[in-house]
């Protein structure tokens, strides 16, 4: 049970995650568009619960998932993957996974002092949420990247 905060993604999310990752909106947004098998989406998902350097959380509202957010851990960053479910979106849930899990890295990952992501040209939503959240903005020739320094436990600077 979750009332509005991030948990760690167990066996169970399986197939909630399943559905999200197939979504239209999501797989447009997705570098990689094409629909995912569940047999395929099975092996990913266990490789990523057992890999100490990938973190997926479950956002809930009360006990009901509306979002996830999956962090691709190097040395001293964590890549950002994240996602609302369709009937969840519009509502400020991206904003407030991207703020509950820079607290939980604060806490439970203090060696990572970089947050970044990297974003569609025409995702003009999630760019606006990184924005809100004060991450520094660049433009590849094929996607928008946000990066924020974040100070942690160990005291590193913002």
């Amino acid at each position: 049970m979750c009332i509005r905060k991030l948990r760690k993604a167990q066996e169970s999310d399986l197939m909630t995650l399943f559905q999200w990752v197939n979504d239209k909106e999501c797989r447009k947004n997705f570098f990689h568009s094409e629909i995912i098998s569940l047999e395929e989406h099975t092996k990913w998902f266990q490789k990523k619960l057992a890999d100490n350097e990938s973190s997926i959380y479950i956002l809930c509202e009360k006990e009901v998932p509306v979002g996830q957010i999956r962090l691709d851990i190097t040395k001293n960053q964590a890549d950002i993957s994240y996602s609302i479910a369709s009937e969840f979106r519009g509502k400020g849930y991206g904003k407030l996974i991207l703020l509950l899990v820079e607290e939980e890295v604060k806490k439970e990952r203090p060696e990572i002092e970089i947050l970044a992501g990297k974003v569609k040209f025409d995702n003009i939503p999630s760019q606006r949420k990184f924005e809100q959240m004060q991450y520094e903005k660049s433009e590849t020739a094929d996607y928008v990247y946000f990066q924020k320094k974040i100070q942690n436990a160990e005291g590193n600077k913002e």
